[in-house]
């Protein structure tokens, strides 16, 4: 692998991602108001006169989002091939730094200093919480609860690397291909379902340690609570693998 270009790669992805940090909340700050600590939160909403309320997540924004995770899902994949990953640990090195440098920068250069001193992008009647924006290990907190999932992009984006490109050097048929993705999916939703929801969620109380203000909630909740957002996910990610394996299988 070069890791030159990885470096290089590491360093330009941030672009787009601060981009779309700043367009998020210059059009809909309150989208972001979560990432924020408490006493923010609680500010902004007194100034707003508004109550906080759960996200209600439409078909339209499932497949929204599904076709922007499969895009920057894809998006990795082309760049760690591009730094010459040829294996599931190089292709896993190469998302593991992409992640680590976007944490990285959004932590040490977006969270510590530019929104504490550039007031301008502060949330509506939080601008003069300078000691508020200042909480650095907030931001650091934050970030544990993500790792779970983002190894698992890593992990995923290896399993691509390996799985697609030693096909085509096999000269897989669409068959082998689709049977290949399948196979991936399957182990996929195992893990997600029963290390995610099951273990991290339900038993371990994970992401409840991290995020207090959801404890209130998931001791309601019962395993397969988000059944149909598994089965969405599954619908379409299982289409997206039967077009992938052919148009790699015909290419």
């Amino acid at each position: 692998m070069n890791i030159p270009i990885l470096v290089i790669e590491s360093i330009l992805i941030t672009i787009p991602f601060v981009v779309m940090v700043l367009l998020i909340e210059n059009k809909d700050p309150e989208s972001m108001v979560a990432d924020y600590p408490s006493d923010i939160q609680a500010a902004y909403y007194k100034y707003t006169g508004r109550e906080r309320t759960a996200e209600k997540l439409t078909l339209k924004n499932y497949v929204a989002k599904a076709i922007f995770m499969v895009a920057a899902f894809f998006v990795v994949v082309f760049l760690a091939r591009l730094a010459g990953a040829d294996s599931f640990w190089e292709g896993f090195l190469a998302a593991a730094v992409y992640t680590l440098t976007i944490f990285a920068f959004d932590t040490f250069i977006l969270d510590w200093i530019f929104f504490p001193r550039v007031k301008r992008w502060r949330l509506p009647g939080t601008e003069h919480m300078d000691k508020a924006y200042a909480q650095k290990w907030f931001h650091v907190k934050a970030c544990f609860p993500i790792i779970p999932v983002f190894a698992l992009l890593a992990a995923a984006v290896g399993v691509i690397v390996i799985g697609a490109w030693d096909g085509i050097k096999n000269h897989f048929t669409f068959p082998q291909f689709f049977t290949r993705s399948l196979v991936i999916l399957t182990v996929y939703k195992l893990y997600d379902m029963t290390f995610f929801d099951w273990f991290l969620l339900m038993k371990a109380g994970f992401f409840q340690y991290y995020y207090p203000e959801v404890k209130a909630v998931y001791p309601l909740k019962k395993y397969g609570y988000n059944l149909r957002s598994q089965l969405l996910k599954l619908f379409f990610t299982f289409g997206f693998l039967l077009m992938m394996a052919l148009d790699v299988a015909l290419g």
